[in-house]
């Protein structure tokens, strides 16, 4: 998966697994009204670090939930964190 470019894939959940470096974790539609509409993979390059999508939507309201690896520790080699981030210090 190295490269200058990523390549986005339109792949189920279960298929988009081999191409993370994250855990991928599975909405339960199960007890609810949404169905999955869209699932999509970005693979990783030098420049662009992968990620999932997954669209869900219902009689009222479509959303999406994307996942990727972002780390709220301390730094790790070339992974930035969020824990030092302002924005995320404002209250609401």
């Amino acid at each position: 998966m190295s490269g200058d470019k990523s390549t986005l894939l339109d792949l189920a959940l279960e298929e988009s697994l081999p191409y993370c470096n994250f855990v991928l974790l599975k909405p339960d539609l199960a007890r609810s009204d949404f169905v999955s509409v869209k699932s999509q993979m970005r693979t990783a390059s030098l420049d662009v670090r992968a990620c999932h999508r997954s669209e869900l939507r219902n009689n009222k309201t479509t959303f999406s939930i994307k996942q990727f690896l972002y780390d709220w520790a301390p730094p790790a080699y070339d992974h930035p964190c969020l824990w030092r981030n302002i924005i995320s210090r404002k209250s609401f």
